[in-house]
């Protein structure tokens, strides 16, 4: 025969239960507030770093015949171009980019700047709005025909910031591609 439980016992153990039980729902509720969404892995989003990597940044001028609009560049400004890798289907609008120096600050330039995704014959696919502050606020606000924010990425694209004027070689500055829309997290990738 088990053994009995005092009645002041037994309404501890109710108590503790309430306590925990009580427990448990504030947090299914409150913890979930606290949380930065910007950098978490948070229930029902894809850690970024598992569909995305950027590599290769390599520094060049912007052919004396682009344009913004066409090409992601404004003609003779300094470019850098990395190679990607994406899988998992993720498309133009789960992801947006800003530019840091060491400190972590945002990059601001001397003249216009601004992020492209181009196609492998150098033909923009999708550009943030060109400034002089390299962040994005949000996705995607220039797209090619036929593209749209839920167009897949592919490894045939490349990420193409145009940097400006100044030559930005030795800065020491660091590109991050921020997940949204189903992906959390950031990526950061060095420009050298």
């Amino acid at each position: 025969m088990p053994p009995r439980i005092s009645r002041t016992d037994r309404d501890l153990l109710i108590v503790v239960c309430a306590v925990i039980a009580g427990g448990v729902v504030a947090a299914t509720f409150v913890v979930p507030v606290f949380l930065d969404f910007d950098t978490c892995s948070c229930p029902g989003e894809v850690p970024l770093g598992t569909n995305f990597a950027a590599n290769d940044a390599r520094l060049s001028l912007c052919t004396p015949n682009a344009t913004y609009s066409r090409n992601g560049c404004f003609a003779g400004d300094y470019v850098y171009t990395l190679s990607m890798w994406v899988g998992g289907g993720m498309m133009f609008g789960n992801l947006v980019f800003d530019v840091t120096n060491a400190s972590g600050t945002v990059v601001s330039l001397f003249s216009n700047g601004g992020f492209s995704i181009v196609n492998w014959t150098g033909v923009a696919q999708a550009s943030s709005t060109p400034d002089p502050r390299l962040a994005m606020s949000g996705p995607w606000n220039i797209y090619a025909p036929g593209v749209s924010g839920s167009s897949l990425l592919s490894a045939n694209q490349e990420i193409l910031i145009d940097m400006g004027v100044g030559n930005p070689f030795g800065a020491h500055l660091n590109l991050t591609a921020q997940g949204i829309d189903g992906y959390s997290g950031t990526v950061t990738i060095p420009l050298r």
